[in-house]
């Protein structure tokens, strides 16, 4: 109850709008707080993006890096869903890529190329554009899916290439070029497609970790592209070993190795047949 003379009424009242202000400057010294760390939070992150360059993973500085403005939209987006951690994980996860391209070939018989294949695999395609010879890729698991970007890419680029087991995928002839991979060494389906393509008069490249396997397929291959990543046939190391900042899964690294082999294979047949990314955009599917 107020009292009539003005008494403790008003100074319930005084208290009362006390504790109100309190909390409300409470409420917007902790609200300024918040704004604060996640202003700090997205400078912070703005730096390291704009710091860590390729140079840092071993690679050369790209002519594409993001512009200031553009990092600090994706700071601002991505601020919860990244850390500075993250990006340096990043970073060493294409430093093994790049290790895995810069190791040595082992000396083991003459059909065995890593970067030769390149060269290889343009002219078969470039004769497969003017003969109408078909491309066939095929891999199980995560490599098929590494195999299949690669076949849509072809087929961008104005190539015949069909992904072995579509619905849609021709029977393979003779002068037709079949990509296999095959990690571990062996695979009993890769080995079954190589030996029907070698019977129809194909010829075969074969993608592989193992090349000293003696796999079917790694027999029956016209040219084995060696990629020295590791695979599932690798022994996982102990807890204890601390030889890398990080090891990525199963056969993780070897795919990441397909991906970027199948870009330099994309770029470089690109170039020898003139195409521009025009080209390449205009057939792409506009079902989407």
């Amino acid at each position: 109850m107020y009292c009539a003379a003005g008494g403790e009424g008003e100074v319930g009242i005084y208290r009362r709008w006390r504790r109100r202000r309190r909390r409300r400057r409470r409420r917007r010294r902790d609200l300024l707080r918040r704004r604060w760390r996640r202003r700090g939070q997205r400078r912070r992150m703005r730096d390291l993006l704009l710091s860590t360059t390729g140079e840092e993973a071993g690679f050369a500085a790209s002519p594409f890096r993001p512009k200031r403005n553009e990092m600090e939209a994706v700071s601002r987006v991505s601020t919860r869903v990244f850390s500075g951690r993250d990006f340096l994980l990043a970073g060493q996860i294409l430093a093994l890529l790049k290790s895995d391209f810069n190791s040595r070939i082992p000396a083991i018989t003459p059909r065995f190329r890593r970067r030769g294949i390149l060269g290889q695999n343009m002219a078969q395609k470039k004769c497969a554009e003017t003969s109408g010879a078909g491309l066939f890729v095929h891999g199980v698991g995560r490599e098929g899916l590494m195999l299949k970007a690669l076949c849509m890419r072809l087929f961008h680029l104005g190539l015949s290439a069909h992904v072995v087991g579509d619905v849609t995928t021709p029977p393979i002839a003779a002068g037709d070029l079949l990509i296999a991979s095959a990690g571990p060494g062996s695979f009993s389906t890769v080995d079954a497609i190589c030996r029907v393509s070698k019977s129809a008069g194909a010829q075969i490249v074969l993608l592989t970790a193992q090349p000293a396997s003696g796999s079917e397929a790694s027999l029956l291959a016209d040219a084995i592209a060696y990629i020295p990543a590791q695979t599932m046939a690798d022994e996982e190391e102990g807890p204890d070993d601390a030889a890398a900042a990080v090891r990525l899964p199963l056969g993780s690294l070897y795919e990441g190795a397909m991906f970027v082999l199948f870009e330099m294979v994309v770029l470089r047949l690109a170039e020898e047949l003139g195409r521009t990314p025009a080209m390449l955009r205009s057939r792409h599917t506009n079902l989407e």
